[in-house]
């Protein structure tokens, strides 16, 4: 039997227009010329009542109908619980209930051939299946907040604000059951302010004290789109770490900080059969402080680090990562008397941004990719 073609361009316009996404040229999500394999079921709601969803098998009650049609090399397509792809590899009946048991599918199990893409602007992605908008941006103000405080150090994020809000491109073609073009892209507008500071105690010393700590993350949100008959379910979700690292021996206040804006573009692009990180970067940057109030000396690493992640189904997924991150470094001894530094002060500044993507690829065939896509440093000069 040969496969099913299915035409369909723009499904989601017309829903889309009360929602200003017919200026974005189908942002929705379009497809073309689908071919759907003739082995492939699509479990709805309704046909997934009463299943138990395990990571090897469906474990479905004798009622459901479409029981009967299914044997191994089959494949299962559900947008239930966050989707998935399923090769049938067997079934066997126990009592009311039967174990189908399956092994994680391809893309490419269930289509023959397909043309599909959209583009979420701005941010903001439509939802075709709720017909409502979705925001996976991230705008978000962390500051006056402790990060670290034992060991005699403490250290306040007196500022923490990012914005960072992409338009992520999306484009997938299949034919003759393998992916001939992919493509991932995400370009936005990040603004980020950063400033930290450190308070160790009298006689306090690290030598190297390096902490991590998670500072933001959204509800993953879900959206389905439609490739013919075939639900596509991606999920998304963003989120925001800080990472401090400090030396310092007596006792110390310093702060490190800085603003940075500019255009980011990062993401994945298949080329000649091969995938190839994309990206570009343009940015300004203004130091905030640094302050120093040393007996002794302190050195300082502070990052900022937002991520927005793309899963599909449950099978792959993307995450693009964006780190600010800003180095300080001063020597010097405090005259509390005169509200001055004795002698010369040693003062070493700077302040970046780097980026790389971590992408699980193997619904596409495409395999894994962890490129490292740049890595901007800006000295700055110090004011004191």
């Amino acid at each position: 039997m040969s496969p099913t073609t299915i035409t369909t361009v723009c499904r989601n316009a017309v829903i889309g227009a009360t929602m200003a996404l017919v200026a974005q040229g189908c942002a929705a999500g379009d497809s073309s010329d689908v071919e759907v394999r003739d082995n492939v079921e699509v479990l709805d709601q309704a046909m997934m009542a009463g299943t138990e969803v395990l990571d090897d098998a469906l474990v479905v009650p004798n009622s459901q109908g479409w029981l009967a049609g299914i044997a191994p090399g089959h494949v299962l397509v559900s947008d239930v619980n966050n989707g998935y792809i399923r090769r049938v590899i067997g079934v066997e009946r126990n009592g009311d209930h039967t174990v189908v048991s399956t092994e994680a599918g391809a893309i490419t199990d269930a289509l023959a051939t397909a043309q599909f893409q959209h583009t979420y602007q701005d941010g903001v992605a439509f939802d075709p299946d709720r017909a409502e908008m979705v925001d996976f941006g991230i705008n978000i103000d962390i500051s006056n907040r402790v990060l670290f405080e034992r060991e005699g150090l403490k250290v306040v994020l007196d500022e923490g604000v990012i914005n960072f809000n992409p338009t992520v491109d999306f484009n997938l073609d299949i034919g003759f059951f393998t992916v001939k073009d992919f493509r991932l892209v995400a370009t936005g507008e990040l603004d980020a302010d950063l400033l930290v500071t450190a308070t160790a105690e009298a006689g306090f010393s690290a030598g190297g004290l390096d902490f991590t700590t998670e500072l933001y993350r959204s509800e993953p949100k879900t959206i389905v789109h439609h490739i013919g008959p075939i639900p596509f379910v991606e999920v998304v979700e963003a989120a925001v770490s800080a990472r401090f690292v400090v030396h310092a021996e007596g006792t110390a206040h310093a702060e490190v900080g800085g603003r940075a804006d500019g255009v980011v573009t990062a993401g994945l692009v298949m080329a000649d059969g091969r995938i190839s990180p994309v990206s570009n970067v343009e940015f300004g940057v203004e130091a905030i402080g640094p302050a120093l109030n040393a007996a002794a000396q302190v050195t300082a690493r502070v990052e900022l680090k937002p991520s927005i992640e793309v899963r599909f189904f449950s099978l792959a997924d993307v995450n693009i990562n964006v780190d600010a991150y800003g180095n300080f470094a001063g020597r010097g001894t405090f005259d509390a008397s005169t509200g001055g530094f004795e002698g010369d002060i040693d003062c070493n500044l700077d302040f970046g941004l780097s980026a790389d993507i971590d992408a699980h690829l193997n619904l596409f065939g495409l395999g894994n990719h962890t490129p490292q896509l740049f890595d901007i440093n800006k000295p700055i000069a110090c004011p004191f």
